[in-house]
């Protein structure tokens, strides 16, 4: 009986290893997965980088009336806000509007200054996705609105609480989810918080972009006070390699039979 050449066996061996390992090649998936507080960026550009090379995160303010209003300000034009190093001589850096200007945003939170010369201005957080073509994503985690002034005291006011979507081709904006919501503590209180959970999936288009901002409807002075939210999303896709890219083990296997074939 004629010997099989070593190439045969080689193929042989490849088509072998590729049946049992395909099903994990095919399921195998890479996660992405974008969270603001951890990618945060103190100070340069604005839009300001994810850690991955994209520039994804923007700050900027916005004005406008509340969710109920003729002119909800979540629906409204924005300006970039620019980098304050020094927040009010505490020691701690901001996006903001100007030099101690509110509204502003920092590593942890977005504020909305409720003090009569501040409240017409509102924070918005951006995040534009930098993939290319149509991407699925999931969007968890949640949203704590903290009800805050001096020493550590809010007092009661309904907040607005939005997560939008802006559409990169037309450049129109649509609530995904919005809330408002009241203070848990009737009556002032020191810290007084409310988490609002998210949960969604979504197909986004490279140029789209989720927008969270807060609003709270009360105005007050001359005692200050402010709203804060923490945004703590998670926006995560799965990157699944091509199914084909396993076939490359059997094309080889198979070149390699071509030409050490035997001579006839």
């Amino acid at each position: 009986m004629k010997s099989r050449p070593d190439s045969f066996r080689t193929a042989r061996a490849a088509i072998v290893a590729f049946v049992f390992l395909y099903p994990m090649l095919a399921s195998h998936a890479d996660i992405i997965e974008w969270r603001r507080i951890p990618q945060f960026t103190a100070g340069g550009a604005n839009p300001a980088g994810d850690g991955l090379g994209n520039s994804v995160w923007q700050y900027e303010w916005t004005t406008g009336d509340s969710l109920l209003g003729a002119d909800p300000w979540w629906d409204n034009a924005t300006t970039l806000m620019v980098w304050d190093p020094d927040w009010w001589g505490r020691g701690i850096g901001a996006w903001s509007r100007g030099d101690n200007l509110s509204p502003m945003v920092n590593r942890t939170l977005l504020t909305h200054n409720l003090y009569t010369i501040s409240h017409p201005y509102m924070p918005v957080v951006r995040w534009t996705n930098p993939l290319a073509g149509e991407t699925d994503f999931t969007i968890g985690g949640l949203l704590r609105v903290v009800w805050n002034g001096p020493e550590f005291i809010g007092s009661d006011t309904l907040v607005d609480v939005i997560l939008a979507l802006h559409d990169g081709d037309t450049g129109t904006n649509t609530l995904l989810s919005s809330w408002t919501v009241a203070k848990p503590t009737p009556g002032d209180s020191v810290l007084d918080h409310l988490d609002l959970p998210v949960s969604m999936s979504l197909t986004l288009d490279e140029g789209d972009a989720l927008m969270v901002s807060v609003r709270g409807q009360s105005v007050f002075s001359p005692l200050g006070r402010w709203v804060e939210m923490w945004d703590l999303l998670r926006i995560q896709t799965e990157i699944v390699p091509s199914p084909g890219s396993g076939l490359i083990l059997i094309s080889a296997a198979f070149t390699a039979i071509r030409r050490r074939r035997p001579a006839a």
